[in-house]
């Protein structure tokens, strides 16, 4: 009988040895995992913020284009002539504008109305530049830039329009 309470014994002791080792590994594993989780977590939220910062800004750079197309516009209907109506050089221009600004490397600003200007509301990371040079006497190059500081550096949208002299 004694023999056999010896065994006992010795079988659980290993087996709470055992125990101890198969809770490390678990732990181990359980870090390895959660580390790698925090990571992926981290990760998406910088991609998710990127997807919505580029969102914004390829918007902005299509209301720019948007909004030199109605200034030609409007200025041929009252009469100006193609080259008046745009101007080369480097400009600046909110969703209401009727004309070019000289582009002042002003933030824009996001109103209450849920709107990006210059004049009201709290300042953004973002810039908007319109550029325009001559190609030819009646062909003029619009190029708008959305640019944002982002880890590492700046981020640029750039889009591109051909207007033409087709009065």
């Amino acid at each position: 009988m004694i023999k056999s309470q010896k065994s006992k014994v010795k079988s659980q002791k290993f087996s709470v040895g055992f125990s101890l080792v198969e809770t490390l590994v678990a732990l181990g594993i359980l870090a390895f995992v959660s580390t790698g989780l925090t990571l992926f977590v981290s990760s998406n939220s910088r991609i998710t913020t990127l997807i919505q910062d580029q969102t914004v800004a390829i918007n902005l750079a299509q209301e720019g284009l948007e909004v030199v197309r109605n200034i030609r516009d409007s200025k041929w209907i009252s009469g100006g002539t193609f080259s008046s109506a745009l101007p080369v050089g480097v400009w600046q221009v909110q969703w209401d504008s009727f004309s070019l600004a000289p582009d002042s490397n002003q933030a824009l600003k996001f109103s209450v109305d849920g709107i990006y200007q210059y004049t009201s509301g709290t300042s953004t990371k973002f810039k908007r530049k319109i550029t325009i040079t001559d190609v030819s006497l009646s062909e003029k190059k619009i190029v708008v830039s959305v640019s944002w500081p982002v880890r590492g550096g700046i981020k640029t949208i750039p889009a591109e329009l051909r207007l033409f002299d087709w009065k």
